[in-house]
């Protein structure tokens, strides 16, 4: 289980669909699934998400197998240099997700609720992030009600970040 709140899970339940949204993330994000993750994004961040992970990708077929070989075993994954060329942007996408370093953050890191400004068709979940290494990173998401579900939105900055220190470091 991915620790999600300093509260009781029942507390962050009542405090409302867009701290769900924002739990159900975090989850979607921790079970390695790209499919899970992207459901939980709104549609266009979804999409924005993708495109970012095929110029990424572009980049990554780009690179001299040496290169390659030298990040995959930076990242602590089994793969071959060769297996870019078959990649989509879902398989960058899910390597990131999966890779055992990221698992690790992702398992045990903390999200503590900070504040939260809610609307009808939009809310802003303000929280902290707490990794394992005692870093904490004060963040906040927007959250957005589309055909009645809560879905975050707004992650192009983390995962630029993301995708930028796994690949480029």
């Amino acid at each position: 289980m991915i620790p999600l709140l300093t509260a009781a899970a029942s507390q962050a339940a009542a405090a409302g669909p867009a701290v769900s949204a924002l739990m159900d993330t975090w989850e979607a994000a921790g079970s390695g699934s790209s499919e899970d993750f992207l459901a939980s994004l709104a549609p266009e961040t979804s999409e924005g998400l993708l495109l970012m992970c095929g110029d990424y990708l572009d980049i990554l077929r780009s690179l001299p197998d040496a290169e390659l070989f030298l990040l995959f075993a930076a990242m602590r994954i089994d793969a071959a240099p060769g297996e870019v060329d078959v990649w989509d942007s879902r398989s960058v996408l899910e390597l990131l997700l999966t890779a055992p370093s990221h698992a690790y953050l992702l398992e045990n890191s903390i999200i503590v609720i900070d504040s939260l400004q809610e609307g009808e068709s939009l809310s802003r979940v303000y929280f902290t992030l707490r990794d394992p290494y005692g870093h904490r990173t004060a963040l906040d998401l927007p959250i957005v009600r589309e055909g009645g579900l809560w879905r975050v939105s707004g992650i192009d900055t983390l995962m630029t970040s993301l995708i930028e220190g796994s690949f480029f470091h």
